[in-house]
């Protein structure tokens, strides 16, 4: 064969390695060991055309918000079962923690009295 040809093909089999690790370390770094075919025009077009429904959109804003109340100002949601804050709920079960290691201590004493 001829020596110009044969460079030619090292050469391109040279790019194409490197294209095929640089595309394997994005599909790396975009999630599990999934090979992701390169994109193209029509690919960036199709998902400019994408609308999502208006369900989706005021459901993500109410939970947006339900959440940001909830975190930052303390505030319940109302399907919460107990709508005392975080704080005073722990306060209680500290309380009742006391109350109880008492009253088992009042019931070992009266039962030593017998």
């Amino acid at each position: 064969m001829d020596f110009s040809l044969i460079k030619t093909l090292r050469a391109r089999m040279r790019s194409q390695k490197k294209r095929v690790a640089e595309e394997e370390a994005t599909s790396k770094k975009m999630g599990p060991g999934i090979r992701m075919l390169p994109t193209t025009e029509e690919d960036a077009a199709s998902a400019a055309h994408v609308k999502f429904s208006s369900k989706f959109d005021k459901n993500r804003k109410d939970k947006r918000a339900l959440i940001c109340a909830s975190f930052f100002y303390g505030t319940s949601n109302s399907s919460m079962p107990n709508k005392k804050p975080f704080g005073a709920r722990t306060r209680e079960k500290e309380n009742q923690g006391t109350v109880s290691s008492s009253r088992h201590k009042q019931n070992s004493m009266t039962t030593k009295r017998f």
